[in-house]
């Protein structure tokens, strides 16, 4: 039997390779995730996108704020920092990894804080399903993807499983926000109600609060 010997350099090009390697499959897996997530996002919204803008006698009978109707321009102005969020933010925490729900809704809803970063989602009072994130970018950061993330990273979940989760939570946050109780669909009137009022039904999904007997 021969024996091969390998140089040190060898060695240290082998790390070197086996290191890129591993971490462009991360970057891959990470990029891959967000456009996913984020054409299903567009794909599922692009509903109430055309529900709106046909605004037809039958889906108004389903539309809860039937004297608001949003406008093209303000349409823009939510895709411009929805844009923002899932480029930029998006990136930075899947990157980071960064390792709590309801507190975090109860946190932004402070005084001292909402005015500065929860008050910007509420400038919807008659929410539409992409406003679901249209919001500050730390809220983005901290109120909505590390929640989606921090299950699967800590079960060390395939990466599927993370994309399918993910799916779920844009399916009942754009339901949430949508503006419209559809026969057979998830209610959003409780947080339609919240937009409303910017004051109480602080969580959209409430069966854990429920069972803990919690009432906001």
């Amino acid at each position: 039997m021969k024996v091969v010997s390998v140089r040190p350099n060898q060695k240290k090009n082998f790390h070197i390779q086996n290191f890129v390697g591993k971490h462009l499959l991360v970057c891959f897996s990470v990029v891959a995730g967000l456009a996913v997530v984020n054409i299903f996002f567009y794909l599922f919204n692009s509903i109430f996108v055309l529900i709106d803008t046909f605004d037809s006698p039958w889906s108004r009978r389903f539309k809860i704020q039937q004297d608001k109707t949003p406008s093209f321009s303000k349409y823009v102005e939510a895709v411009r920092l929805v844009l923002f969020n899932q480029i930029v933010t998006g990136v930075i925490l899947c990157v980071c990894l960064l390792l709590f729900t309801f507190q975090l809704f109860r946190l932004f809803h402070h005084p001292k804080i909402y005015k500065h970063v929860h008050k910007i989602h509420h400038e919807w009072t008659a929410p539409v399903s992409i406003t679901s994130i249209y919001c500050h970018p730390i809220e983005h950061a901290f109120s909505n993807l590390m929640p989606v993330l921090l299950g699967p990273t800590l079960c060390g979940s395939h990466i599927t499983t993370l994309w399918i989760w993910a799916c779920i939570a844009v399916i009942s946050t754009t339901f949430s926000h949508s503006g419209y109780h559809f026969p057979m669909s998830p209610s959003p009137e409780a947080h339609d109600y919240h937009h409303r009022v910017c004051v109480k039904n602080i969580q959209h999904l409430h069966l854990a609060w429920e069972l803990l007997n919690v009432r906001s």
